[in-house]
């Protein structure tokens, strides 16, 4: 019966399984070579939970998804950090074959968090993702105000300048989140957004009527928290 002996030889970028029979009888030696497939590509790294690495909730569930050019990740040796202190082969933590879990359990600080994880493939070069992205906990709404018409001033225009602030600082005001409302009436269409600033003037054929009207705005930011702030205000077009 021949025996065979299975090397690797590495030339370049490429690698050959090489066998070498050699016949007991015989004597007769035979070389033969198999061309392996090499995985040059590290494993991509996904950070899937909280949507955007921004959240409103200071124990959020925070998902990495991976994967490899050939399927292949070396699951026991997949790591994973939260603010520079790992949590592997803790309770909170759950590696799977495409996925890492990690369920907070203590309540974190409102601002940026950093989240490390690390994932190996089981190639013969072992190529290895160390993906390090900022979780954003954000717990406060944006703190937007209305500053004019200045509040129960009377004004001589039934289609007064309403001029408000809106910013958030840590995630992030969110788009389609704006609204401002007059008497109930939802008027965001017409208005100027800059940003920092809305500024809005009723159309013509909406004009406000005489004696007290009230603004409403609703600002939310990318983590979900929701601001709003009003003010009344008396139109006096018609001298007294």
């Amino acid at each position: 019966v021949p025996s065979k002996n299975w090397n690797v030889v590495r030339m370049g970028d490429a690698a050959f399984a090489e066998a070498n029979y050699l016949s007991a009888v015989s004597n007769y030696q035979q070389a033969q070579q198999r061309v392996l497939e090499l995985d040059r590509e590290i494993p991509v790294v996904t950070a899937v939970s909280p949507a955007g690495l921004v959240t409103n909730d200071n124990t959020p569930q925070i998902v990495f998804q991976f994967i490899d050019q050939l399927g292949l990740i070396r699951t026991s040796d997949v790591l994973i950090f939260l603010d520079e202190t790992e949590y592997t082969d803790t309770p909170i933590a759950q590696i799977g074959p495409y996925q890492v879990v990690l369920n907070v359990a203590q309540p974190l600080d409102e601002g940026p968090h950093t989240v490390r994880v690390v994932v190996p493939d089981t190639a013969l070069n072992v190529n290895v993702a160390d993906v390090t992205r900022t979780l954003i906990v954000d717990l406060t709404p944006p703190p937007d105000e209305i500053i004019e018409p200045v509040e129960g001033a009377p004004i001589a225009t039934n289609r007064p300048t309403i001029r408000a602030t809106i910013s958030d600082t840590l995630s992030g005001v969110a788009e389609g989140t704006i609204r401002i409302l007059v008497n109930a009436v939802d008027l965001t269409e017409f208005a100027g957004v800059t940003q920092d600033t809305i500024t809005l003037s009723p159309p013509a054929g909406m004009e406000l009527p005489e004696g007290l009207n009230r603004v409403a705005l609703e600002v939310g930011d990318r983590a979900g928290n929701l601001g709003s702030a009003e003010r009344g205000f008396s139109v006096a077009t018609v001298p007294i």
